[in-house]
Formats: structure tokens, sequence, C-alpha cells
């Protein structure tokens, strides 16, 4: 599939998807949403792919929904008939998503950097909460994970002040994961993507929904999710291979199966 908008990559087991509309600072146009989203399905339907790497080129992630795009009346036709849906194919993929931002990560951007599962920073980059800039509300997700990253008073702290939330801040409440030098960010986020595709695909993806799923439940509810994802992976051949690594005290190797 030939793309305009994003450069698709894979190497083994990792995918990689570059937003790549520099000039515009890889905004987010119809384009790219449809492309995005069509990345994502050949990503999910190929059963070698365990992890996929989001990143942007140019100067920075992105720069958020392209102004020129907001011609949609009501605006919710984009953010919920268009921006939902591709966020939900991270949500509810089974590969895990790391987005890795270098320069600035702005508004709707950031949406789609905290539905990854994992998001990797460099040490001189930001998300920028750019809503208030524009007189609009944060959208795509936004308050959700700030509200659950930050309490109420420091998330409408951030939003109503259009705050640059620098990477030190973002890895110390738990929005980023892990943190580079931005020459090594490439290199150290392809590296971790290799180890994390190395884990048990079904196990992993088993953990991604379960925790997912978990706002709003009780703790037994929650133990009975965990109980019905172990009723399939304790059948899988998988798990044979990792008791009978862990009894020969060797290294499985996990085939999704």
């Amino acid at each position: 599939m030939t793309f305009e908008t994003i450069n698709y990559e894979t190497n083994g087991p990792i995918a990689t998807v570059t937003l790549n509309r520099p000039k515009v600072y890889n905004a987010f146009d119809k384009t790219l949403r449809a492309e995005l989203s069509d990345a994502f399905d050949l990503i999910e339907a190929a059963d070698e792919i365990r992890v996929c790497i989001i990143k942007g080129a140019g100067k920075g992630f992105s720069a958020g929904n392209d102004l020129t795009d907001f011609g949609y009346d009501p605006i919710s036709d984009l953010i919920v008939g268009e921006f939902l849906p591709l966020f939900e194919k991270v949500d509810k993929g089974n590969v895990i998503y790391i987005a890795q931002i270098h320069g600035s990560c702005a508004g709707i951007a950031a949406a789609l950097a905290m539905t990854c599962d994992f998001i990797t920073m460099a040490d001189d980059s930001a998300l920028y909460m750019a809503f208030a800039a524009i007189a609009i509300a944060p959208d795509g997700g936004n308050t959700f994970h700030l509200m659950n990253a930050m309490g109420y008073r420091r998330a409408l702290e951030a939003i109503v002040e259009g705050r640059h939330i620098p990477a030190p801040e973002c890895k110390e409440l738990g929005i980023a994961n892990r943190i580079y030098p931005a020459g090594d960010l490439d290199a150290e986020t392809l590296a971790w993507a290799a180890r994390i595709a190395a884990t048990a695909p079904l196990a992993t993806a088993a953990t991604k929904r379960v925790l997912r799923s978990m706002v709003g439940r009780t703790w037994a509810d929650t133990v009975r999710a965990e109980a019905e994802e172990q009723n399939a992976l304790i059948k899988s051949n998988d798990f044979k291979r990792g008791a009978a690594a862990f009894q020969d005290k060797s290294r499985p190797r996990f085939r999704g199966d």
C-alpha cells in the first residue's frame, strides 16, 4: 500500500508509522487520518507484528489537527466520526503501540500519544495543551488522560493555561514511560520495542485488555475479567513453551499461538 502522508515500515515484529507532513508540523488532515487508519488495519491484520512505533518526521511529533481542516458542522462529526474510530484501533488493538515524541506534541496529537500503550520522549520534548490558544476545549480524550494522571486541579490548570508539559514532568506523572537524550530517542525506542516484541503476545494482549477495561470496575469484577483471559491463555502453546522453559531455566521463544 502506498501512502501520501505517512511512512510505513516493518522490521520483523516491529512496525514503524511516521507522520509525514513536516511542512505543517505533521498536522492531521483528512488524508492523514484515513492513511493512519489504514496503517493500523494493516498492523492488526499482520500476525507477525507485535509492536508499532508512532513518530513524527521533521522538527516534532505533531501540531494536532490542521487548522484548515475544521470545516465540519457540527465539529463532533470530526471528533467522534473520524478521530474516535482511529483512536479506538489503538485502544482495542492486540498490538502494543508506542508513541515516540520529539519536539512538540500538541492538541489532539497529544490525545493520540496518550491513547498509546507506552510513550517515549526526548528529554527536550513536551506535550502542549494548545486548545486555550484558539479558544476551544480539549478533545480526543485529552481531558480523560490528564485527569487520570494529574487530578482535577492540575489538569484544569494545564488546560486553561495552555501549558507545555515537559518530558520530565510527563515521566513523573506517569504519562511517559521513558525519557532519552534527543539523539538517542530512535535507537533506544527501537531497542525497547524489540524487548517488548519478545514477550508472549497473547498474554501481553490479554493484559492490555484487562487494564484498559478497569476504569469503573470493582476489584471483584477485575478478578473475574483476569480469570476469563487466563481461561484461554492457559490452553495456548505459548504457555506450554513458557512453562517448559521455566522448568529448564532456558529462554522461551513465543510464537503467539
